[in-house]
Parts: structure tokens; sequence; C-alpha cells
């Protein structure tokens, strides 16, 4: 059985040595003690658990883990939650999401936010159970709380990516309209990813949203989706 107790005695042998310029910055934006561990280190570790303590991780075994990590005091913490949570297709599949929403009330900053959300969950998975995961992502969507408006849109980044379903793209682009006059980076970068991901499949629906919306987004969300739909890059 895996004891969070055995995770931070890792992390706490992991961090020996000088701190990354990542952890002395804060640049991740989240509160919690960065112990300056590097992602290699972190997904090795993450793949030692999987390997000798699979047949541990059930449903009731799991949960109070994860919610154990993602209110630990290292950043570190809620970014091994998330990289256990993507190794672990049957569990996510039978995971409330109620109790994943609680998860994600504990995260704070980009990096918290996207270890999670990024690409753990596939389109598959959602798919599934649309009408649960549309439920969630619109509460995340209209929450006071920064970090799950950006949930929101980065939960969707897998979907319309790997997926020519349309019911992705038209849930990022009404979702994206409540979210389009702010300004603050968590969300315009969020919303510049999620447009950009969407490019490739779904290319007239974020065309069409741009052109339409162009004066109302942050300009860098226009200028960087316009060059994705262009180019096929990021940047020209």
């Amino acid at each position: 059985m895996i004891d969070v107790k055995e995770i931070r005695a890792f992390l706490n042998g992991a961090a020996g040595g000088e701190k990354s310029e990542l952890a002395a910055t804060n640049y991740t934006g989240s509160p919690r003690v960065h112990l300056g561990i590097g992602a290699p280190g972190l997904h090795d570790f993450v793949a030692e658990l999987i390997t000798e303590h699979k047949s541990d991780l059930t449903l009731d075994a799991a949960i109070p883990l994860l919610t154990a990590l993602y209110a630990g005091e290292t950043v570190e913490e809620p970014i091994l939650a998330g990289l256990l949570l993507a190794k672990l297709p049957g569990f996510r599949q039978a995971l409330s999401l109620e109790i994943l929403e609680g998860w994600l009330d504990q995260l704070t900053g980009w990096v918290e936010v996207d270890s999670t959300c990024q690409s753990t969950f596939p389109p598959k998975e959602l798919y599934q159970r649309w009408e649960d995961w549309s439920a969630l992502l619109r509460r995340l969507n209209g929450s006071p709380n920064i970090n799950k408006r950006r949930a929101s849109l980065v939960l969707l980044i897998r979907t319309v990516r790997e997926s020519d379903d349309p019911r992705g793209i038209g849930l990022v682009l009404e979702l994206t309209e409540p979210l389009k006059h702010e300004r603050d980076k968590l969300i315009t970068k969020a919303i510049s990813w999620v447009l950009r991901e969407g490019a490739k499949r779904h290319s007239e629906a974020v065309s069409g949203y741009v052109d339409t919306h162009a004066r109302e987004l942050a300009a860098h969300i226009v200028r960087e989706v316009r060059v994705k739909l262009e180019t096929g890059k990021k940047k020209s």
C-alpha cells in the first residue's frame, strides 16, 4: 500500500542541492513550498510507484492518497497527484467528478492546474460522460476562482487536439465567451492555448470565432491563433 509519507520522504530526499530557477522565482504562481525537483525525477518516481503498487491503487485507496497530495505543502505534491492520475485510466473512469472538482479547489497557479488538467483526460473519457463533464466544466468556468476558470479550458485541450467531434470545440467556444474580456495571463494564455490546439482539426470554427471577436480578445490571442491557423506554428 502506498503511504503519503513514502512519497513525502522521496520528495525530501530528492530536494537536496540547489533549487531550480523556476522554484527561486516562483514562476509557477503557486504559493506552496518549491523543492525544485525536476520533471524527469517526478516522472521516474511515479513510474516506479505504479510498477510496485498498481494492484494497491484501488478507488478506495487512491482517493485519500490523491486528496492528501492535493492538499500538500509542496508544489511537487499536487504535480505528483496529477501524474499519478494520468497513469490510472480505470480509476479516472470510475472517479466521481465531484471529487475531482474538490481537488481542483486546491490548485493555484498554472503549474498546479495544468499538471492535472492539460493531458490527463483523453477525449474518449470525456465523451463517455459528456453531460457530466459539460456540467463540471461550466461550473468551473463560472467560478470566482480564476484557477478553476483556467481549468475549464485546459481540461479540453486534449479533446480538441485529438478528436474531430465538434462537441469539444463547441464547448470551448461557449466557455471562452464569458472569459474573453479577462486580461489575466492565467486566462488569456489558456484561451490562446486551447484555440491553437483546436486549430488543426477545427480550423473553420476557430477562425470564425477569432474573426468575429478579434476586438474583444486580447491582442496576443488573436495574433497567436491566426499564426497557428496560417502556418501550423505558434510563432511565425
